[in-house]
Parts: structure tokens; C-alpha cells; sequence
């Protein structure tokens, strides 16, 4: 069976020189929690993004630092945050992500994926295979315009990947609070930067393009 490349990312990976994930970890995560049934093609390829970008910024700035925080906005299955977890461990240093859904953690529920065939499960379940990446993730339920105040006493926010609610007004917020975290060289990585689907998200990022006050890429 030929397997799909994705030259786009494959080339930006490549062009930056950066590190990409081991492919037999990301399929593996991604059986359980990215595929599903649904009409649009299945792609996963952020979790390489993710990784790779993340794995490039902790390399420069794990000499001047001795702890991380990380944020993940739209859980699901818990693929983005074990994505985040997992090149943190592999750069060796000492990190907490908090992870954003309105999906319970803990309650037993079908999500579409491979794992239904067994029955309902809780996401602690479902992800039970990857406990070393979980233990330094906290799960929390709700909507962020309530929830982030449980992240304000942190000062910084290194890296934070937006994959929520795509509305406008809910997505500025979450940009708001995490620039005012952010110095120079921090990361926010929003998804489905998609114009005539996402709206939303593609208006914050041309506001944010205009204002220069993040340098944008776009991918």
C-alpha cells in the first residue's frame, strides 16, 4: 500500500532543518485519536508541525530556562497535547501542559475512534498506553473564557497551540490572554487558518498580521 506524503510539510520540515517525529509513535497516537469516520480526508500531519516547531524552539531556549508551560486549546482525543508532552520529554526538560475541552476527562463516552468497537471510554482511558506523556498534562473542562483564569498566576505561556472553538470573539480571546504571557521568541500555533470555512480564525490572524505584533507563518 503506498503511503500519502505531504510535500508541504515535508519541505518546510526539511527547508528549516528541523527534527521531525518518530512516523511509528504518530500513527500509532493517531489510530486511537485522530482517526474516525468522517467525510473530510484524515490528516494529521500538525502533529508533525507541533512537534517539529516545538522541538526546534526548546532546543534554543532550554539553556536559559528550567521549566516550561504549555497551552493546548481543543483536546478531543488528547493527540495535540500528547504531541506537546512528548517533545518536551524528548528535549529533557521540565514542562506542564494544560489542556483545554469541554469533553469531560473522566467520563465515559463513544468518540469515534477505533476503541468504540470496545465500548464506551474515558479519554484517561483511551489514552492509557501513553501515561508517561499524560502525567504532565492537566486536563480541564470547560470553556476557556471561564477556565483560563486557573492558568493566570502563571508569568509565561512558552507555546500554545489554538484548535477550540474557531468563533471569532472566542479565539481572540485566547490570543489575548496568552500574548499578554508571551515575550519575544514565544510560540502560538493556531489551526484551520481557513478562509470561506474558519472565517473566525483567518480574521484574528490578518488583525494580528496588520497590528505586526507576532510575526506570522503561515503553513
Amino acid at each position: 500500500v503506498a503511503v500519502k506524503e505531504y510535500e508541504k510539510v515535508n519541505s518546510f520540515i526539511r527547508s528549516k532543518n528541523l527534527l521531525d517525529i518518530d512516523k511509528k509513535f504518530l500513527n500509532n497516537l493517531a489510530l486511537i485519536s485522530q482517526v474516525s469516520i468522517k467525510e473530510s480526508e484524515i490528516n494529521y500531519q500538525h502533529g508533525r508541525l507541533i512537534y517539529s516547531i516545538l522541538d526546534l524552539y526548546l532546543k534554543k531556549q532550554k539553556i536559559k530556562m528550567d521549566k516550561f508551560l504549555f497551552v493546548d486549546v481543543g483536546t478531543a482525543k488528547g493527540f495535540s497535547s500528547i504531541i506537546i508532552s512528548k517533545c518536551a520529554k524528548d528535549n529533557n526538560v521540565n514542562f506542564k501542559v494544560f489542556s483545554f475541552d469541554l469533553i469531560p476527562h473522566k467520563k465515559k463516552i463513544f468518540w469515534n475512534s477505533i476503541k468504540d468497537l470496545e465500548g464506551k471510554f474515558t479519554r484517561e482511558d483511551l489514552l492509557s498506553d501513553y501515561l508517561v506523556y499524560t502525567s504532565n498534562i492537566v486536563y480541564i473542562e470547560g470553556r476557556t473564557k471561564n477556565k483560563f483564569k486557573l492558568i493566570s498566576e502563571y508569568e509565561r505561556i512558552n507555546f500554545a497551540f489554538l484548535d477550540g472553538s474557531h468563533d471569532y470573539d472566542d479565539v481572540k480571546f485566547e490570543f489575548n490572554f496568552i500574548k499578554q504571557k508571551q515575550i519575544k521568541g514565544d510560540i502560538i500555533f493556531f489551526d484551520d487558518v481557513t478562509e470561506g470555512h474558519f472565517n473566525g480564525v483567518v480574521k484574528l490572524i490578518n488583525e494580528i498580521t496588520h497590528q505586526k505584533s507576532y510575526e506570522i507563518e503561515k503553513v
